[in-house]
């Protein structure tokens, strides 16, 4: 599913992601590879904004430079899954100092010893009173929260964000 979707995106017009979006889901819908599909975000940037779309991921965060924390959700069927899914893509506005952090659902869902999960709103406090002024420091304080919050807890699922920072 992987390398099909890799190839698919590749030879596809990169301008335009809805049009990526439902071609794939169409291409790898007449690959019938049974009950495989795969979420995804795409996400282009283009001085001063990204655009977005997603299929089946978590919402996008936007920490803006000033601390305030948005989330873009966007609805969506991982791809292969659908015949027909409306994808949706949204225009986001960015300034230098505002950091995008795209994530798996390992970190919103990991639980603690205590059986509590993360949860998407404890990730926006945490995301607001984060004091990372790089990519690399919010991704680490983020590994660092996930390794305190599950203490001895085994993990059920990967974690994965991708952090970028707008430069000037």
């Amino acid at each position: 599913m992987v390398i099909a979707a890799k190839a698919l995106f590749g030879a596809l017009n990169r301008e335009d992601l809805l049009h990526q979006m439902e071609e794939s889901n169409r291409a790898l819908r007449r690959m019938n590879l049974r009950r495989l599909a795969m979420a995804f975000t795409l996400a282009r940037f283009d001085h001063s904004r990204m655009h977005l779309s997603s299929a089946g991921m978590p919402p996008v965060y936007v920490r803006r430079a000033e601390g305030s924390v948005e989330t873009f959700e966007l609805p969506g069927s991982p791809l292969g899954s659908l015949a027909r899914f409306p994808y949706r893509q949204i225009e986001v506005p960015l300034a230098t100092g505002d950091f995008i952090v795209f994530m798996s659902d390992g970190l919103p869902e990991l639980m603690s010893e205590e059986g509590e999960m993360v949860g998407y709103e404890r990730l926006s406090v945490l995301l607001s009173d984060s004091v990372a002024t790089t990519a690399e420091a919010l991704v680490a304080e983020l590994a660092a929260f996930a390794g305190h919050w599950k203490g001895s807890r085994s993990q059920d699922d990967d974690i994965t964000f991708v952090v970028v920072r707008m430069k000037e």
